[in-house]
């Protein structure tokens, strides 16, 4: 019993072990230092989430799951 959760031990250690350098993701289009801000009516303030849709790009969507709705 002790050899195999040593064993497990390990393995969890070892998989858990990234060499690999951070990579930091850039969004080309967008620009943080000169960022838009909107004010949001007082239903959206609890949202969870905002998507959009392939068929309408400049369409968004936002979920209030607390009360199960879904804005457009």
């Amino acid at each position: 019993m002790g050899r195999n959760l040593l064993f497990l031990f390990v393995v969890i250690i070892v998989a858990g072990c990234n060499n690999s350098p951070e990579t930091k993701l850039q969004l080309a289009d967008y620009d943080l230092s000169s960022a838009e801000k909107f004010n949001m009516p007082s239903s959206l303030l609890e949202i969870s989430g905002v998507t959009t849709c392939r068929q309408k790009p400049d369409t968004f969507y936002a979920i209030q799951d607390e009360e199960g709705k879904l804005f457009r």
